[in-house]
């Protein structure tokens, strides 16, 4: 009976390993990682999950990272404010350094706003605009450069939340977005460092092992 507890156990932490591990889309090793969860729909908000923003190679000497937004599955960036953060300190020098587009579209050139509005997100320091409201993209990748203000210490201080609570916003299509079929998500929760990509794959041979073990023990009974 014992063993059969430990079997179900373990089969129960597997499981629901499979959403956590889903939701990760930011894969390199020390990303902070904001995830998009909020949805603005007609001025009313819902939630789910949308995409991630990514920051990675901080480096102190220079004052830069990367920012990357990748869309969840389902989803792809569009038009205007397309993708948008907050930086610490409220002043960054944007630089476009590319984009993956959804299979149909062709890579177009985005422009930045140095500070505007997102619908419904509040005023966002950097904002990326798609040229054409037609290209959908799944990935968007920029840095950022920390030209005065508080000065950055790591990945994860790179951005901060808004006067409206929000660190992150995109601007995207997909089902959710109901009959007008794009609509505007956000991120307003605290991110998380993303565990590097061997640590999933330690934790998941300890517990195949530990199922090995458990019924091994049940056969020689």
């Amino acid at each position: 009976m014992k063993s059969v507890m430990k079997l179900f156990f373990v089969t129960l932490v597997c499981v629901s390993l499979v959403p956590i591990a889903s939701a990760t889309l930011c894969t390199t090793a020390g990303t902070f990682e904001s995830d998009l969860t909020t949805i603005s729909v007609g001025g009313v908000q819902g939630s789910g999950f949308y995409g991630s923003v990514c920051v990675s190679d901080f480096n102190s000497t220079t004052q830069t990272a990367t920012i990357t937004f990748i869309a969840a599955s389902g989803y792809s960036f569009i038009d205007g404010s397309a993708a948008n953060v907050t930086t610490n300190g409220g002043s960054a020098t944007p630089a476009f350094v590319s984009e993956t587009p959804k299979a149909g579209s062709v890579s177009d050139f985005k422009n930045f706003t140095s500070v505007g509005n997102v619908n419904g997100y509040g005023t966002m320091n950097v904002q990326l605009n798609d040229n054409s409201a037609s290209q959908l993209e799944q990935v968007i990748v920029f840095t950022v450069h920390n030209a005065s203000g508080t000065t950055w210490t790591s990945n994860s201080n790179v951005l901060a939340f808004n006067g409206s609570g929000f660190d992150a916003a995109a601007h995207v299509v997909g089902a959710d977005c109901g009959a007008s079929l794009t609509c505007f998500v956000g991120e307003s929760t605290t991110g998380t460092t993303v565990p590097e990509p061997r640590f999933y794959a330690l934790l998941l041979t300890g517990l195949m092992a530990l199922v090995g073990k458990t019924l091994i023990r049940r056969r020689a009974i």
